[in-house]
């Protein structure tokens, strides 16, 4: 059954993660991509600008955690950013 539903979830592509973030390959056995718009660009810590200079090392989870943080409570790209600053502000006080 479990088989049975994600097939049907694969070839419907109008479900919310489809519509988003789209889909790869045009055979039966494609798969949805995900990917985040993740950017700290426009953060007030150079700290933070510094993973978009490819100063931070890639894997650490971060594109993942966007990607969560907006199906599980739609949170865009402003929202991400200003909990991330709010949790470096944080950590700058206690250290």
């Amino acid at each position: 059954e479990e088989r049975s539903r994600r097939r049907r979830h694969d070839s419907l592509g109008s479900c919310r993660c489809h519509r988003r973030y789209g889909r790869i390959g045009t055979n039966a056995r494609s798969r949805t991509a995900l990917s985040s718009e993740l950017s700290f660009a426009p953060s007030r810590y150079p700290q933070l600008q510094a993973y978009e200079r490819g100063f931070v090392k890639e894997g650490v989870g971060a594109g993942g955690l966007a990607i969560a943080a907006n199906l599980y409570r739609n949170w865009q790209q402003k929202d991400l950013l200003e909990a991330i600053e709010t949790t470096y502000e944080n950590l700058l006080k206690t250290s």
